[in-house]
């Protein structure tokens, strides 16, 4: 249901980077259709105009430990 996607700072020759989400959100246009942004670690976003929201999400492995706390401005 994706009509298009546009990405931001977002290294896309980097295949095996790990991307941090950090936010998902939704700009209704004309019902039921609309923006979705997606806002990861480091400033990188996405933007899909969908026709439609229909959704699944599914973890693709184990939890690992890191000693990094992420600091993120919340203003």
């Amino acid at each position: 249901q994706v009509r298009s996607m546009k990405a931001a700072n977002i290294r896309q020759d980097a295949k095996s980077a790990v991307l941090e989400l950090l936010a998902v959100t939704f700009d209704e246009q004309e019902a039921p259709a609309g923006n979705i942004h997606l806002e990861f670690a480091g400033g990188g976003t996405i933007m899909l105009e969908v026709d439609c929201i229909e959704v699944q999400l599914a973890d693709l492995g184990a939890a690992w430990s890191t000693p990094n706390k992420p600091a993120h401005d919340l203003s």
